[in-house]
Order: structure tokens, then sequence, then C-alpha cells
């Protein structure tokens, strides 16, 4: 899961909610392609999650919530210099809601999995 900038991008139906210029997905696929005059273009293909109510951290976790979209929605390509960095999600439902977890750092992450 990364931090997608997406700033004033046009997605889906209109333009996207973020949390300070940024929405959060799975990163599918990193790739390139070679254009008409052999020139590279770095990729790559992210699923993004739409934020459920205020993107800003809130609740008693302290924390967002995102959800998947209906069908193949939320699916983008983009260039890479727009990821931004890792996101750690807590899943709620079997792969539909989660809340996002701005706050997790590498000791954090040990103890959490070391258990």
């Amino acid at each position: 899961m990364v931090w997608v900038r997406v700033g004033s991008m046009r997605l889906l139906s209109g333009r996207s909610k973020g949390y300070r210029g940024r929405v959060v997905g799975f990163l599918n696929a990193l790739f390139t392609l070679q254009g008409m005059n052999w020139e590279l273009f770095n990729l790559a293909h992210v699923t993004l999650l739409n934020w459920v109510g205020n993107p800003m951290p809130h609740g008693p976790e302290g924390m967002s919530r995102v959800e998947g979209y209906a069908g193949v929605g939320g699916q983008s390509i983009v260039w890479p210099s727009v990821i931004e960095g890792a996101v750690h999600l807590i899943s709620l439902e079997s792969e539909r809601n989660w809340i996002v977890n701005n706050r997790v750092d590498y000791h954090v992450w040990n103890e959490m999995n070391d258990g």
C-alpha cells in the first residue's frame, strides 16, 4: 500500500478528496512502455481507495477510513514520481474497508509483527 499524490488530478467521477493532497492505493505493478520514437516511459499501475467521510485522522482510534471502489473503479496509471511512500492499512471488513494507519514507524511495526 502506498500514498499517491493526486493534487488536482481528476479521478473517476470528479476531483478526489485527499489527505494533504494524497490518497491511499495498492501498488499493483511498475512497468516501462516504449514509445514510437524509442522513448521509454516508466509507469505504475495503482488501485486507488476512496476516503470514507473526512480524510483527516479522527474517531476514537485517531485514524481515517478508506474503502475500495465498486467494480474496477479506482484503477489508474500514474508516474512513479507521484508515489510518496508506504502506508499501513488495518482491515475492517473482508478486503473492502480499512483504517489508514499513518503513525506506524519501524519500531512499532516490529513490535506488532513479533508477537
